[in-house]
């Protein structure tokens, strides 16, 4: 509990400013932010990862996306009930170049009807929701530089979110064991 408090309050701080961030650190902090709770609900997390490179953006509003994602992943897994909870967390770069974190679950999946309204301000498709979530993530993104795609193969076929930063905003290349 000590380290999670630990690791907010350094996010906290590092608001409203760019900074060099190896996008594994960042994805490596966050889950141990929600690892007890996705494990508690039984959820499995893979991770493949290549050809990372450091991008210049704010660390602390990359992490409240990936957290927010996470979470979303992992209550549309909860919805299902069935079968195998799986949350799996590419990192890499795309055939332009770009670098990208792609996270995807086995959940509930998501409409045709509601694909393409999924980053729109105040929808929802949660009971409790408020429908602020993707929408703040997708402009969160946009400010950065960056831009944030949806995919799903419809209702009950799980969801995909991909995070792409633009090859302009790398610093170097390095590589990760």
């Amino acid at each position: 509990m000590k380290d999670v408090i630990s690791l907010q309050q350094s996010f906290a701080g590092g608001l409203g400013f760019k900074e060099e961030v190896l996008l594994t650190d960042v994805i490596e902090n966050v889950l141990l932010m929600q690892i007890n709770s996705l494990n508690r609900h039984g959820i499995t997390v893979e991770k493949n990862i290549s050809d990372v490179r450091i991008v210049h953006i704010q660390k602390a509003k990359l992490s409240h996306v990936i957290f927010n994602l996470i979470k979303n992943a992992q209550e549309a897994m909860a919805a299902t009930g069935a079968g195998k909870k799986i949350l799996t967390i590419d990192i890499g770069s795309d055939s332009a170049g770009s670098q990208f974190i792609r996270i995807t679950d086995t959940g509930s999946g998501i409409s045709p009807d509601n694909i393409n309204k999924i980053f729109n301000h105040g929808f929802t498709t949660k009971k409790t929701g408020h429908g602020f979530g993707l929408h703040s993530c997708a402009n969160s993104l946009t400010e950065m530089g960056g831009s944030l795609a949806v995919h799903s193969e419809g209702v009950g076929k799980g969801a995909s979110f991909t995070i792409t930063f633009k090859n302009t905003l790398y610093s170097r290349s390095c590589r990760v064991a």
